[in-house]
């Protein structure tokens, strides 16, 4: 939100200077004419001093002359006045002000203000949340062409949220989102195109649009970027490309990046294998609840690989990792109540129940210990159709032990 209104503001200041020539009025100049009332100036005034431009920053400067341009109903200083009571610049954080002075701009048809209006009732934010005033105002932004209010609305028609869904309409407001440099529409249209949602699927068209968010530091577009890298998808196949991206997205903190990084470490795909930076973007990514992180994080600890073998730590990551669903994880778990470790007692009925969460979700390994414990009546009780059953799932799947035990199983019955 920060970012967006302070390029609005230098947008909105370079359209309505008045001042004769193109040279910057002076911090004398503008003092002068911000003293004798003049609004353009005091505004001006106002951000000079918020970002610190000829002058030294004086966050309470900036809201004293932004207050007076307010005051005479200037909408670009109430939007900004707006901003430095939401993120307390200036001034104490006030969030239902910040709202007040927004809906002056808004009114005045301030497009920025008008936006984030829209995301403060969308989100409740300073004001009781009103998905049908959230759509008025961002509506009426995006019709003045602000590119994150298209970017917004576009995606309230993609969803069917407050109005009817409508996936032309929204292509349509991405298209103009991207067109003015939105990272968000960008990467939006590079995930349609990937997909072949609502566009005929076009691998090379989602890389472009990719890259073009990407460049802009966006970590969701570096991270689908480094994966077509890696996959080949649309570009040709580029690990040093895909570490590129992947990096990036992971020094911006993006979690999945950084697990995903963590694992090119691990398995020496694209880089040298180093288990030591393998398990310092893995600890990064787990420790901000990234479910794939959090089960090799757990994948370590159980075997000792870049850090000292601890089962119980193993058993706290996999769950963390399990209780957001994932296989893995689940049939790990599993893997502990068998034989009793980690902490855990062994309990065959907890062993069934995580086999069977992560069997249903495809897992070949899973689906085959399942269907051992059907045969052996393991925390179940026997039954050789249900573990045919899962053998078969998992033979499906190449899993060779469970082609070979369906054989037995079948010879058995031949004789």
């Amino acid at each position: 939100m920060g970012n967006g209104l302070l390029s609005m503001l230098a947008a909105l200041l370079l359209a309505g200077a008045h001042l004769e020539g193109e040279r910057e009025p002076t911090i004398e100049q503008l003092k002068e004419q911000a003293e004798q009332g003049d609004v353009w100036a005091q505004a001006t005034l106002g951000r000079r001093y918020h970002e610190g431009i000829g002058v030294e920053k004086d966050l309470a400067q900036a809201v004293e002359w932004y207050r007076k341009a307010a005051a005479q109903d200037y909408a670009w200083a109430q939007a900004a006045l707006g901003r430095c009571y939401h993120v307390g610049d200036g001034v104490e954080k006030d969030v239902a002000q910040a709202v007040a002075w927004y809906i002056k701009a808004a009114v005045q048809g301030e497009a920025w203000a008008q936006y984030v209006l829209g995301q403060c009732y969308y989100d409740g934010d300073g004001v009781e949340k009103d998905t049908t005033k959230a759509l008025e105002w961002v509506r009426k932004s995006a019709a003045q062409g602000y590119a994150e209010a298209q970017y917004v609305l576009g995606g309230y028609y993609y969803h069917g949220e407050g109005v009817e869904k409508n996936l032309a309409r929204a292509l349509e407001l991405y298209r103009q989102a991207a067109a003015q440099n939105n990272e968000w529409a960008q990467y939006a249209l590079g995930t349609l195109y990937h997909a072949g949602e609502i566009v005929e699927k076009n691998l090379a068209q989602a890389v472009e649009w990719y890259r073009k968010a990407a460049v802009q530091n966006n970590e969701w577009a570096q991270y689908a970027l480094a994966r077509c890298y890696s996959t080949g998808d649309g570009v040709e196949q580029d690990w040093a490309k895909a570490i590129e991206w992947l990096t990036k997205a992971a020094e911006q903190g993006f979690a999945p990046a950084q697990s995903g990084l963590g694992y090119c470490y691990y398995a020496g795909e694209g880089v040298e294998k180093d288990l030591t930076k393998s398990l310092e973007w893995t600890k990064k990514a787990a420790e901000q609840g990234d479910p794939m992180g959090q089960n090799n994080l757990g994948d370590a600890y159980e075997k000792g690989e870049g850090v000292a073998q601890d089962d119980v730590k193993a058993v706290e990551w996999y769950s963390k990792a399990a209780e957001q669903g994932v296989d893995l994880a689940q049939y790990s778990i599993g893997e502990y109540y068998r034989k009793g470790g980690g902490g855990l007692e062994k309990d065959l009925a907890k062993t069934v129940e995580y086999f069977r969460k992560s069997a249903e979700q495809g897992f070949d390994e899973a689906q085959f210990s399942l269907g051992e414990c059907y045969l052996n009546g393991e925390g179940v009780e026997k039954d050789i159709s249900k573990a045919v059953e899962w053998f078969t799932k998992a033979a499906e799947q190449g899993h060779e032990k469970a082609r070979d035990e369906l054989k037995r199983i079948q010879g058995d019955a031949n004789n």
